[in-house]
This record gives structure tokens, C-alpha cells and sequence, in this order.
């Protein structure tokens, strides 16, 4: 036991910088988004309502069989809300505090592995944690929480097997789950298998060329890997198609514009530095941005080629990072300019990121490795330090937050949740709410909100949507703030609706 002790002592006294990080955004991740604040998106309902659905023995259903309509989970995958649903399960929490338990859970997987991984140097990589595009991510509830933890590992365990000498089994098994960990948290995860497969090449390249026995082996192992994931993967989009007539359970639609898409795609991309570097300073200009973008590439691609040239083995750790992180690039990119979904934004740009700039920390440490100060000074710095970085993170993050909840006045996950079911109880059963909350999808199960879309012909197309409901009722506060833009370029819809605008009624029943 006084070893155990000690052992935990020396690990606090060496690593407190870290676990200040972890500690401080864990208190943010709670605090802004439980008790003052309520994270839900139009996806994170989507994902508690599949997550409420698994507790409850339903699978994939995301309505009751017996309710309204049988629906399949089937635009996102179903891994996220499994992980919500365990989370729940184990605790006894609600589902939605059970994503944020999750979320910090998540947190401290990441900040362990960094430590596992590089030390007492940890505490550096972590910093990519204050970063707004990070902050923001873990503050929802989103699959992007697991999705990056995914990359992470992946990356990790690429990097081993590029490094692995004897060659064993059980790096191809890590490498297995962390494909199925990638596309069971969102589709594009399906990517990873191309790291394989560039992997398998590599090595039939080295058998074939140089009868390397070692390059052998381990083809046989990757072609093993990709095999079963690749089969697991293939098997859950066929189910899907059988299920809903689509292999990601919606059509996609072409792009409009690719112009426009195009300067969408560079806004995101010069944001992504800015919200990087947001822990040290603001980047004011995207010409600024892309100028610290063009010298990050300056300074991966020498250092890169310094580390090929050299036979440096430990700097595949970090080209691993880098090159995974432009492989998801290029395949989230391709993705959007093929189909219609979100525009491009931290969500979808920033797991990119994160790869690459822990890869990029990890080049610039093979540089300037960290200095060991010596060991008293060095303990009570680090001490210093890790106060005031907690106390930064909380007070910048917050403050405002933890002022409220000491006041008595924050509005936090129980008072919206309660709003919610306020507002909607006199609704019945088997209704549709058009613009109504997203909250209803997994707070009410019985009721439903609308997909108030623009792309069907005309006035009666647009309610054949809603017949298996008994009653559409409009929520009008919902209709003022979102009617022009989700009917735009429909003149029937809209003129038919503007007659509600400016109803005093909350809700109006109009079928």
C-alpha cells in the first residue's frame, strides 16, 4: 500500500499539469453544459432519442413498433448512442447527463494516452484540449467526442505496427477496433480502412521486392484486419439499405454551388488555426491564418523529410499523426463535395486538425525536446503552473456560469428540460410539432417534430408527409425564427404559412 502510494504521489507531482488540463475542462464540459447551459443540437436529440430506445430493449428503432412508425437509426451510426445508453445504464443517470459522463470520460482516455504515450511531455499535447474547436465539440452531444478519441488511438496503433519489432497478433486486433470504433462513431470512420490498405501494400511492395519474411507476416495480419472490418462495415451498411432503401439511410443530394462551397471550405480551414491558437492568442485575418498554416507545412514537411533521411524511428509516431490526419481530410472534403450535408466547420475539419497538430508538437519535440529543470524547483513550478492553469481555463470558460450557479440563477439541462415538457404537455399523443423543439424528439415519445423541408412540389405533397400522425400543430415562435430560411425557393409554402406569422397563439392546430 505505501508503494502504491508513493507510486501515485510521484505520478500527481510529475504529471499535475496535466491533470489540471483534464480536471479544468471536465469542470467546463459540466458546468456549461449541464448546469447552466443545455448542449442539444438537432443531431444531439437524435442521439439521446436512439440512446433512450436502446435502454428501453427497442435496438435500433428509434420510435415505439407499437406507437406511431417503426423508424431505423440509420443517418448516423448507432455506436455513439450505444456508448450514451452503457453510460446511463451504469450509472443510473439520464441519458443526456450521461453523454456529458461520457464526454469527460473521454477526456481523460485521451489525457492518459497522451501520458502513456509521451510522459512528462503530456501535459504540451494536451493543451489542444483549450482549443474552441475541442471545447465546443465536447460541450454537445456529439459522436465527434468519440469519433476523435478513435483517430487518436488509431493513429497510436498505426504508428506501433510501423515500429512493432518482434512482429504479434495483437496490434492488428487494436487496429481492428479502432476501424470499428471510427465508422461505428460516423460513416466517414470507413476511411481508416484505406490506412490499411496503404499499409498492406507497403508491405506486399517489400515481400514481393526484397523477399522481407517480416513484410509477409505482417500483410497477412492487415489483409486479416481489413478483412473483418471491412466485412463488419460492408454488413451494417447492407442492413441499412434492407432497412430504409439506403446504404446511410438517407438520400444524398448533389451540391448547388461548388464555388460557394468552395470559400466555405476556406473560411472553415482558416478557422480551424485560429481556434488552435485561440490558447495563446487571436489570429485576427484569414491572411494571417493562412500565413501560420503555410509555415506549419514549411516546418512538417523539413522536419519530415530531416527524420525520412535520418532513419528516425521515433519520429513515425507523429508523420503517423499527420498523415492520418490528411487522409481524413481529403475523405471528409471528397464526402461533401459529392454530397449535400453540413457546410464545412469545426465539426467536420477539426478531428483533421487535432491529428495534426499533436504530429506537428510531436516533430517540433524531436527538435527541442523539454528541458528537465531540476527536481524541487521543477515540482514546485509545475504546481504554479497547473494553479494557474486551472484557474484560467475555469475563470475564461466559466466564470460567467459559476457565478449564476452560486447566485441561484443559472439555467442548466433540468430547468430546459422541464421548459420543454412545460411548453408541450397539452399536446396529444400522435401529434406532429412543425418547427417545433428538438428536445421533443427523446423528451416526448409520442410526439414528433416536423423535417420542414422546401424540396416537395406544393401545399398538399407537403402535409402527405404527416398522415400517419393524428394532428399537425404548428408551434409559432419556432415558425417566426426559422420559416425563411428552411422554405426558401418554395413560394407555395411560404405563402401559405406567412399567414401564421403573426398569430399571438403558441400553438395552432392545422390538421
Amino acid at each position: 500500500m505505501k508503494r502504491f502510494i508513493r507510486r501515485a504521489g510521484a505520478f500527481f507531482a510529475e504529471n499535475i499539469i496535466l491533470l489540471a488540463i483534464l480536471s479544468a475542462v471536465s469542470v467546463c464540459v459540466l458546468v456549461l453544459a449541464y448546469f447552466d447551459g443545455a448542449k442539444v443540437s438537432p443531431d444531439s436529440a437524435s442521439y439521446l432519442r436512439a440512446a433512450r430506445e436502446i435502454l428501453r430493449g427497442r435496438g435500433f428503432y428509434v420510435h415505439n413498433p407499437g406507437g406511431l412508425w417503426p423508424e431505423w437509426f440509420s443517418v448516423w451510426p448507432i455506436g455513439y448512442p450505444f456508448m450514451i445508453a452503457a453510460i446511463s445504464w451504469l450509472t443510473g443517470s439520464e441519458i443526456y447527463l450521461a453523454s456529458k459522463i461520457l464526454s469527460i470520460l473521454i477526456i481523460w482516455i485521451i489525457g492518459f494516452t497522451l501520458y502513456r504515450r509521451h510522459g512528462r511531455t503530456a501535459w504540451i499535447y494536451a493543451l489542444l484540449m483549450l482549443g474552441a474547436g475541442f471545447l465546443s465539440i465536447f460541450y454537445y452531444t456529439w459522436s465527434e467526442t468519440t469519433f476523435i478519441l478513435g483517430l487518436i488511438l488509431f493513429s497510436y496503433w498505426v504508428s506501433d505496427i510501423l515500429a512493432q519489432q518482434p512482429i504479434t497478433v495483437w496490434p492488428y486486433a487494436k487496429l481492428t477496433f479502432g476501424v470499428l470504433l471510427l465508422f461505428l462513431s460516423r460513416y466517414v470512420g470507413a476511411f481508416a480502412l484505406v490506412a490499411i490498405g496503404i499499409l498492406l501494400l507497403y508491405n506486399l511492395v517489400l515481400f514481393l521486392r526484397y523477399k522481407n519474411k517480416q513484410a509477409r507476416r505482417r500483410a497477412l495480419y492487415l489483409t486479416a484486419s481489413g478483412a473483418v472490418s471491412g466485412v463488419v462495415i460492408l454488413s451494417y451498411l447492407l442492413v441499412n439499405r434492407a432497412m430504409t432503401g439506403y446504404l446511410t439511410g438517407s438520400p444524398r443530394e448533389p451540391i448547388e454551388d461548388a464555388g460557394a462551397l468552395l470559400k466555405n471550405l476556406f473560411d472553415a480551414q482558416m478557422s480551424e488555426i485560429k481556434n488552435v491558437f485561440q490558447v495563446f492568442f487571436n489570429v485576427e485575418s484569414n491572411a494571417v491564418a493562412l500565413v501560420m498554416w503555410g509555415l506549419l507545412a514549411a516546418f512538417a514537411i523539413f522536419f519530415a523529410y530531416k527524420a525520412v533521411k535520418a532513419r528516425d524511428k521515433a519520429a513515425i509516431t507523429p508523420l503517423t499523426f499527420i498523415a492520418i490526419g490528411l487522409m481524413y481530410w481529403c475523405s471528409i472534403v471528397a464526402m461533401r463535395f459529392s454530397a449535400k450535408f453540413d457546410a464545412f466547420n469545426y465539426r467536420l475539419l477539426f478531428p483533421s486538425s487535432i491529428l495534426i497538430f499533436l504530429g506537428c508538437i510531436g516533430l517540433f519535440l524531436r527538435v527541442r525536446p523539454a528541458k528537465t529543470l531540476p527536481r524541487r524547483f521543477d515540482r514546485v513550478a509545475s504546481l504554479l503552473m497547473a494553479a494557474v492553469l486551472f484557474f484560467l481555463i475555469v475563470t475564461t470558460q466559466a466564470a460567467p456560469s459559476l457565478g449564476k450557479i452560486a447566485e441561484g440563477r443559472a439555467w442548466g439541462y433540468r430547468q430546459w428540460k422541464q421548459s420543454i415538457r412545460n411548453t408541450y404537455e397539452d399536446i396529444p399523443d400522435g401529434s406532429v410539432v412543425l418547427w417545433g423543439e428538438w428536445g421533443l424528439l427523446y423528451l416526448r415519445e409520442n410526439v414528433d417534430i416536423g423535417p420542414v423541408k422546401a424540396n416537395v412540389p406544393d401545399v398538399d405533397a407537403f402535409f402527405a408527409q404527416y398522415q400517419v400522425f393524428d394532428h399537425v400543430y404548428l408551434y409559432t415562435p419556432g415558425l417566426r425564427q426559422g420559416m425563411d430560411g428552411s422554405l426558401q425557393g418554395n413560394p407555395s409554402l411560404l405563402a401559405y404559412f406567412e399567414q401564421f406569422r403573426g398569430a399571438e397563439e403558441k400553438f395552432i392546430i392545422i390538421r
